[in-house]
């Protein structure tokens, strides 16, 4: 039997707040549109001297993670007013990311990374802990571990 509505699942008829079950929820920090030409030729060559084969992952799409939300459960507000409301609050001064190194990452060491300096690290933390506040006023939760702040240019072979 055919579903009685097909567009139960629609993310659109559902409206904002299912975005998060459906799909990871997470704050990035992308390049600059005039940018991604310049990246994706630095991504092209870091990809093809890395020893391996490596399949770039397209420009468009390129970031460094942020926080992510892990739990929307206390939430008092639909998730659209509560990140309206975080954006009105949010106040971080611009600062440049700068990366120093290659790295393999992941469980099975397949993704090629550009590591993020020390400075831009520190920029990173700091702007973490304010995103995982304001998250917090709005009755969500994300993950208190930050990580170390990366760009995965590509996966490939091991």
């Amino acid at each position: 039997m055919n579903d009685l509505f097909p567009d139960s699942l629609d993310p659109d008829h559902l409206g904002f707040d299912v975005v998060p079950l459906l799909y990871p929820t997470f704050f990035a920090i992308y390049p600059q549109v005039p940018d991604i030409p310049r990246l994706k030729v630095q991504q092209s060559a870091l990809c093809r001297a890395a020893g391996r084969r490596v399949a770039a992952r397209p420009g468009e799409i390129l970031h460094v993670s942020l926080v992510g939300v892990s739990s929307l459960r206390r939430r008092t507000t639909s998730l659209e007013r509560a990140l309206q409301k975080a954006a009105v609050d949010f106040d971080f001064p611009r600062f440049e990311m700068h990366f120093d190194r290659l790295a393999a990452f992941g469980s099975d060491g397949r993704a090629l990374v550009a590591v993020a300096d020390d400075d831009a690290q520190h920029q990173v933390r700091l702007l973490n802990g304010i995103l995982r506040r304001l998250l917090a006023l709005a009755g969500m939760s994300s993950p208190s571990s930050v990580g170390v702040a990366h760009m995965t240019l590509g996966y490939g072979d091991m």
